[in-house]
């Protein structure tokens, strides 16, 4: 009955097993939250300090022109 326990019952090694492998995956997890993590804020920063960033985004995006600028739609 101690061996079965050992094996199956609720701090038994398949149990140990089981939470290694969740942990490996929420340790993965973190590891990919945390790149792009790092990815957005390197984007903050460049639209922060970069005003061109935000006009190729206005423009590619939303569709939007600068003033004096004519739009010509070709069919």
């Amino acid at each position: 009955m101690l061996v079965l326990n050992a094996f199956l019952g609720e701090r038994g090694l398949l149990a140990g097993l089981r939470a290694n492998r969740h942990y490996a995956a929420l340790t993965s997890s973190v590891v990919g939250l945390q790149l792009e993590n790092t990815k957005l804020r390197d984007v903050v920063d460049q639209l922060r300090e970069e005003p061109d960033v935000i006009d190729g985004i206005a423009r590619r995006e939303l569709g939007l022109i600068r003033e004096g600028e004519k739009l010509f739609i070709l069919k």
